[in-house]
């Protein structure tokens, strides 16, 4: 009888974990590469194999996600990138569907609900972050923290406070600011709970191994910038914050819209909550949501106490951006982001547990509203993303443009032929100056590039050149206009100092014509949105053949 009733039980957790993979499918089964599997696993590619685009500036610089390439990036040796990309997603969102169906079960025992609470974390996630942050999607090392995260809390809700600390250490081993404020967020929970919290001596044993395991993740981000000089530190320190990242990490430049829904959100969870208090799994991820709120909150305060120390004193000096630049480039909002969902998501299915007895058809017609609100959220992204097939990493940099999206995809289409041919025709140590505006370049083309401004490196040194050669290669003119923007002086300057071999044109932004051999297309007459140029006097080492064509017309 008890293996049968084991059987049963599994086989209930086999199709609930099914249907979240299904959900998360419809979510985010669009076709690689997502938002940031380009500069993921491009990382790891080169990781394993050094001699792919071994000149580009991003793949050189320091790696900071050591545990994610020894694990998942040594993949990228045997298959493709789209095809890693699919084994990635898959494995993440299998691990991920597991450790959520053991999480929603513990707080809300009803079969399928974990499927239909999975589906709510989406849809809220992608309506109510503050700061961007997303969960389920490409293949990255935050994809992999945060299912060890959803596994800690299960634990936590659990009251298995071992398991708790280990999930969380392997969480920051993957993504040492996912499970570092995790951890942070759960040794909150755990003082929190008083005289009932597990002994602190208890714990001593898997503390010290979530310790080891965090260092897995900590070491490499603290090594990046060993040797530094100090003034070149706070110089990246101020680029990463401000000049490249300011949506993700400060607050006084968040939408305003951002802000309310996201305020919004916690007001209603905890209106749950305190509906919630005489349940004790649910007061305990209380606890946990409580600690994320709480670092938003350090985030948000110490940019806004800054802020106004500059105003008191009469200006924005030097020391006070270089301070908001150091503390600020911890992602203080990230946390949140990701728990306000999840803790909503499964505070209402506690609210339909609670009325299921005492007020049944109350209960039941709020079940139906909720799957029918949640079917609805999920439908318009699978009908969106359904409608503009194109990849999220192409769909991040360029939307559709006056609602036209047959233009979208022949531009697309056309790009993709482009790298594809510079894939095929070009030699494999060349360096291109690529549009600003695109991210998969190297995806498709499987060449190096002079800079991208999805790239950015971790480390300082290399972030400071990274910006230099934003600056030089990407001035406001030539953003407005296109590479042929540049003087044709300063452009072949430019090129000779990065040892640009090939300029890739966007022929929708610029109008002039280079002054170089056009290499693709051949045809003088051929119309294309996307046009190659080659530096005459950069000599590679496998030459590309025919070298000498005419200008184009």
């Amino acid at each position: 009888m008890t293996t049968k009733s084991t059987k049963g039980a599994w086989r209930w957790i086999f199709c609930e974990v099914l249907l979240i993979v299904l959900v998360f499918f419809l979510h985010s089964g669009g076709i690689p590469p997502d938002r940031n599997e380009t500069h993921y696993l491009a990382k790891a590619k080169h990781y394993w194999n050094p001699a792919w685009c071994h000149n580009d500036l991003f793949l050189q610089s320091a790696d900071a996600h050591l545990v994610f390439n020894w694990t998942f990036g040594w993949i990228t040796r045997y298959v493709s990138l789209p095809a890693a990309a699919w084994i990635g997603r898959i494995q993440i969102w299998c691990l991920f569907a597991l450790a959520w169906q053991r999480l929603s079960n513990a707080l809300v025992p009803r079969p399928l609900f974990s499927a239909l609470s999975a589906a709510i974390f989406v849809v809220v996630l992608d309506r109510s972050h503050l700061a961007g942050e997303w969960v389920i999607g490409g293949v990255e090392a935050k994809g992999f923290a945060y299912t060890f995260v959803v596994a800690g809390l299960w634990a936590l809700v659990s009251e298995r406070w071992r398991l708790v600390w280990i999930f969380l250490g392997m969480a920051a081993a993957f993504h040492i600011l996912v499970g570092g404020w995790a951890m942070i967020a759960a040794l909150g929970a755990w003082g929190w709970c008083g005289r009932h919290k597990a002994p602190f001596l208890s714990l001593t044993r898997p503390l010290s191994l979530a310790a080891c395991c965090a260092l897995c993740g900590l070491l490499p981000a603290l090594l990046l910038n060993d040797g530094t000089d100090e003034a070149v530190t706070r110089a990246a320190n101020r680029i990463y914050v401000f000049g490249r990242l300011d949506h993700h990490l400060l607050f006084h430049q968040f939408n305003w819209t951002f802000i309310l829904r996201h305020t919004l959100g916690w007001l209603l969870l905890g209106f749950c909550y305190w509906s919630l208090k005489s349940d004790p799994a649910q007061q305990r991820l209380r606890r946990f949501a409580t600690g994320a709120f709480a670092v938003a909150c350090c985030g948000a305060l110490i940019d806004q106490t800054i802020i106004a120390a500059a105003w008191l004193t009469g200006g924005f000096s030097q020391n006070m951006a270089d301070l908001q630049a150091s503390l600020l480039r911890f992602y203080w909002f990230r946390l949140s982001d990701a728990t306000l969902p999840l803790s909503l998501s499964l505070a209402l299915g506690g609210l339909l547990l609670k009325y299921e007895l005492r007020h049944p058809s109350r209960s039941q017609w709020g079940l139906v509203i909720l799957i029918l609100t949640t079917l609805a959220g999920l439908t318009e992204t699978y009908v969106r993303r359904h409608q503009d097939m194109r990849p999220a990493a192409e769909l991040q940099i360029r939307p559709v443009p006056d609602g036209n999206t047959q233009n979208a995809h022949r531009r697309y289409h056309d790009w993709v032929r482009t790298c594809q041919w510079i894939d095929s025709n070009t030699p494999q140590d060349a360096i291109f100056l690529t549009p600003r505006h695109q991210q998969t370049f190297k995806w498709f083309a499987n060449r190096a590039e002079a800079v991208n401004w999805k790239d950015v490196p971790q480390n300082a040194p290399a972030l400071l050149e990274w910006w230099q050669r934003i600056q030089t290669l990407y001035t406001p003119h030539v953003n407005r206009y296109g590479l042929a923007g540049h003087d044709f002086r300063t452009l072949t300057t430019a090129c000779e100092r990065y040892s640009i071999s090939y300029i890739v044109l966007d022929r929708s932004l610029s109008k002039q014509n280079l002054r170089l051999p056009r290499v693709y297309p051949r045809l003088a007459q051929e119309k294309a949105i996307f046009e190659v140029y080659q530096i005459p006097y950069q000599q590679t080492n496998t030459p590309l053949r025919p070298r000498h064509l005419p200008p184009a017309d």
